[in-house]
């Protein structure tokens, strides 16, 4: 719960912390029914520098396009001390319609594609990362172009061209 997490920071001062990263190691952070009020009291927080940023990691396949929309509006909304967002999403989009679900496993292509939509249209400032395999390596190219290919185009208002990964591996 919110009160739970914000329990686990009021006893202390963070003004040298500068990254927050909410990262599921099993399963999406953003099924936790607090997440809003979580994210929004962290960036809200006189315990945390200005700078602070939390970096948030989805598949972007859960909730409504209503949740992703108050987190575009969240990440719009709170900035640091240049200006620049305090909240980055990180939406793991391994593959098209055909490939996602294979590594991205009950995630359901139509429901990432309208939560993205949501989100970016909401002022959220997106961030891809794909992971490479070998089910997927052939939509590489197709994704990386201009117009994020055929299945794509509600993630047009992506930041920039996808972090590559190749079966898990960072690519310099």
């Amino acid at each position: 719960t919110v009160n739970q997490f914000k329990s686990w920071f009021d006893k202390d001062t963070w003004d040298d912390l500068q990254l927050i990263d909410i990262c599921g190691n099993y399963d999406e952070p953003c099924t936790n029914p607090d997440f809003l009020k979580i994210v929004e009291w962290i960036v809200t927080s006189n315990l945390f520098s200005k700078n602070l940023q939390v970096n948030i990691a989805t598949n972007g396949g859960v909730r409504d396009t209503k949740f992703w929309k108050e987190l575009g509006l969240l990440t719009s909304t709170h900035r640091n001390v240049k200006g620049g967002p305090r909240i980055r999403v990180v939406w793991g989009i391994d593959g098209l319609e055909d490939t996602n679900h294979l590594y991205r496993r009950h995630v359901v292509w139509k429901n990432v594609m309208a939560n993205a939509k949501a989100f970016i249209d909401a002022g959220g400032i997106a961030h891809w990362e794909y992971i490479v395999f070998e089910h997927n390596e052939h939509q590489v190219e197709e994704e990386a172009a201009g117009g994020r290919g055929r299945d794509l185009s509600a993630l047009d208002g992506l930041h920039g061209r996808p972090r590559l990964l190749h079966d898990g591996q960072g690519v310099p």
